[in-house]
């Protein structure tokens, strides 16, 4: 938990170290990192969840829905982010898209097949865990598509991948059985891929051009 408030901290040190330059210079920049700081903040609210530390403020039947919900608010910001960087750069190459998000869906939802939909457990959660789980292939994707046609953005694709990764991993133990009962698989995928995208808020913003 600790290392997930740590690297909002590290995401914020990048948005105020953009936001303290003179004038309007580098608005998208500014724009991207705090979309991307904003994105690890939700998905730090959904580790609490998760954790159930919030239950004293915010009682849920299942924690899990309120995890679900934050990472996919976290999501949108980081898909966001990405789009408005390939837009400004220019990195839209079609077949790169399409191969880098096709494989990612299609990953998700054979993966949400054999875990989810094979496994035992809630219905509801089930079902709310297909689309969940094609917003993160979508990060996934986008953030890979990007990774293809700009090499310093292989971090931030590997990021992506690895939380999608993690999330598989998670179900696993939600919906079939908890093969590691301390969870360190899944820490040990989740943290390095949020770490790599955050860190990834400098490449992001050193690739674009100058008004």
């Amino acid at each position: 938990m600790a290392s997930s408030l740590l690297l909002i901290l590290a995401g914020w040190t990048w948005y105020a170290a953009l936001q303290a330059r003179d004038g309007d210079e580098m608005p998208l920049a500014r724009r991207i990192a705090l979309l991307m700081t904003a994105g690890m903040a939700w998905g730090t609210l959904g580790d609490f969840f998760n954790a159930g530390r919030l239950q004293g403020v915010i009682p849920l039947d299942d924690p899990t829905v309120g995890g679900l919900g934050s990472f996919l608010i976290g999501h949108v910001c980081y898909i966001t982010a990405c789009l408005l960087l390939a837009r400004r750069c220019e990195l839209t190459d079609r077949r790169a898209w399409i191969l880098a998000v096709g494989f990612w869906q299609v990953a998700a939802v054979i993966g949400w097949f054999l875990i989810c939909f094979r496994g035992e457990g809630n219905a509801t959660l089930m079902w709310a865990a297909l689309p969940y789980s094609m917003l993160l292939a979508g990060t996934a994707g986008v953030t890979g598509a990007l990774a293809l046609q700009e090499i310093r953005l292989t971090p931030l694709a590997l990021g992506g991948a690895l939380f999608l990764i993690s999330d598989l991993i998670l179900g696993y133990g939600i919906f079939q059985q908890s093969l590691w009962p301390a969870g360190e698989p899944v820490w040990l995928t989740y943290g390095p891929g949020q770490m790599f995208i955050v860190f990834s808020i400098g490449a992001m913003v050193c690739l674009l051009p100058e008004d």
